[in-house]
C-alpha cells in the first residue's frame, strides 16, 4: 500500500543547493574584499598638495605627488597644501607707553614641499597652532612693545617690516618660505 520513498536523493539535492549558494555568497564576499583592497591601494595627491605616506605609524622620508600606490588598510596619506597659505586675524597687545593696541594683520607663507615629512614629524598636522601662531603672537608683542602709540601710528610700515623680519628669523626656513 505504501510505496517506499527515497529520501536520500532529496537530501543530496538540498545539500548540493546549499553548497552552491554558499559558494556564491563566499565568492561575492571575497570579490568585495578584493575590490576594496585594490581600490584602497591607490591614492591621488592633488597638484596643490604634497602627500606624506604614513605606514603603521612610520613616516616615509620622501613626499609623494600625483597618483600613488600604498598598502591598503595599513598606509595612509597626510596632505599638506603647498600653495600660499593665508592667515587673517587680530591680536591685542600693549605699546611701550602701555596703550592697548588692537592689531589686525594678514600673514602668508608656503610650506617647503621637500621638507613636509620633517614638518609633520616635528609638529604634526596642527603645525599652525604649534609653530606659526606662537611666533606671530611673540613677534607682534615684541615689536609693538618697542614703540609708543603715537610713533606706532606714524611708523606703521617700519613696524610691519620689523614684525616680518622677526617672523623670518623665528620660523624655520627649512619648513616655511615666502613669509610676509
Amino acid at each position: 500500500m505504501y510505496q517506499d520513498y527515497d529520501y536520500s536523493a532529496k537530501k543530496e539535492n538540498n545539500s548540493g543547493r546549499v553548497s552552491r549558494t554558499a559558494k556564491i555568497i563566499w565568492g561575492s564576499v571575497a570579490g568585495v574584499i578584493l575590490l576594496i583592497l585594490i581600490i584602497g591601494g591607490f591614492s591621488v595627491i592633488g597638484a596643490e598638495d604634497v602627500g606624506i605616506r604614513v605606514t603603521l605609524g612610520k613616516v616615509a622620508p620622501e613626499p609623494e605627488y600625483g597618483l600613488t600606490v600604498k598598502w591598503p588598510l595599513i598606509s595612509k596619506f597626510i596632505k599638506f597644501e603647498k600653495t600660499t597659505q593665508r592667515i587673517e586675524t587680530s591680536d591685542a597687545t600693549y605699546t611701550k607707553d602701555i596703550q592697548s593696541a588692537d592689531i589686525k594683520y594678514v600673514f602668508t607663507y608656503k610650506i617647503v614641499s621637500a621638507n613636509a615629512p620633517e614638518l609633520y614629524l616635528s609638529a604634526g598636522k596642527g603645525y599652525e597652532e604649534k609653530l606659526i601662531y606662537p611666533s606671530l603672537h611673540s613677534a607682534l608683542k615684541d615689536v609693538i612693545g618697542r614703540w609708543t602709540a603715537q610713533d606706532l601710528v606714524s611708523n606703521r610700515d617700519k613696524a610691519a617690516a620689523e614684525v616680518q623680519e622677526q617672523l623670518k628669523n623665528d620660523l624655520s626656513e627649512q619648513f616655511f618660505t615666502e613669509i610676509s
